[in-house]
């Protein structure tokens, strides 16, 4: 069989040591994604409410981890956290997903800037 290889802009990074996260930070569709998903996201926040808080926890975990595997295809959240509820609290403060999209975060605003550059170009080659 024949190899095709290519750059496809996608990074991967290592989670605290562990499981590895695969995507392209400046990928248009990434963006999409993320927008797409941010009313699902408010909504499991308004929702977190009643009586039984173990299980609202471990419900709205599981959302979570759906929507970053929407947002991120290809990798597995559950492995990728180690099984951890991402509503668990840290040492900083706040809860293991806070955290995780604050350490995203400055790779996201990079990867935003490449990709709107790129857009642009594109539109001035036009």
């Amino acid at each position: 069989m024949e190899k095709l290889q290519f750059d496809s802009g996608v990074r991967v990074f290592r989670v605290n040591g562990g499981e590895k996260l695969c995507f392209n930070p400046s990928d248009p569709n990434l963006y999409a994604r993320l927008e797409a998903t941010a009313e699902e996201l408010s909504k499991l926040q308004r929702e977190m409410t009643g009586e039984n808080v173990p299980q609202m926890l471990q419900k709205t975990d599981r959302q979570l981890k759906k929507l970053l595997g929407e947002i991120f295809p290809g990798n597995d959240m559950e492995k990728i956290f180690g099984g951890v509820n991402l509503l668990s609290p840290t040492a900083t403060g706040k809860c293991v997903f806070e955290n995780f999209m604050a350490a995203l975060s400055p790779i996201l605003a990079r990867g935003a800037e490449e990709c709107a550059k790129r857009l642009m170009e594109l539109q001035d080659a036009k």
